[in-house]
């Protein structure tokens, strides 16, 4: 039966909430070319508000470019209601340099246990 959930969540088209980039299909990888850190952060920002209002589970990879405060303050600013989200589990702040293979898909198996078949951004 969890296939055929897997199969009718990847045939549906997912908002993506980025400027010019209406619906794409479960899977869709997308690259941005940015010049300043404020573009990356604007365009995250609209990309990771769209899945969470989704219902979605979301998850910001962190660099050197972007500090953790820059992001949660961001996400603060265009959805009030972004630290609720974070206590139900579905945002994730992750830094490279923890491992993040191993990271992913411990979070993934949780929210798969939990029922949170979602997309889940990246």
């Amino acid at each position: 039966m969890r296939d055929c959930e897997l199969i009718s969540i990847q045939d549906r088209m997912r908002k993506s909430g980025i400027e010019n980039v209406e619906a794409v299909p479960w899977g869709t990888h997308i690259s941005l070319f940015y010049q300043i850190k404020e573009d990356l952060v604007d365009v995250l920002v609209t990309y990771f508000k769209a899945g969470l209002e989704n219902n979605e589970v979301c998850m910001w990879v962190v660099c050197e470019s972007v500090s953790a405060d820059e992001v949660r303050r961001a996400m603060r600013e265009s959805m009030p209601d972004f630290d609720g989200m974070k206590k139900e589990g579905k945002w994730k702040l992750l830094y490279i340099q923890t491992g993040i293979l191993t990271m992913v898909s411990s979070i993934f198996k949780q929210c798969l246990t939990r029922g949170l078949i979602n997309l889940i951004r990246f």
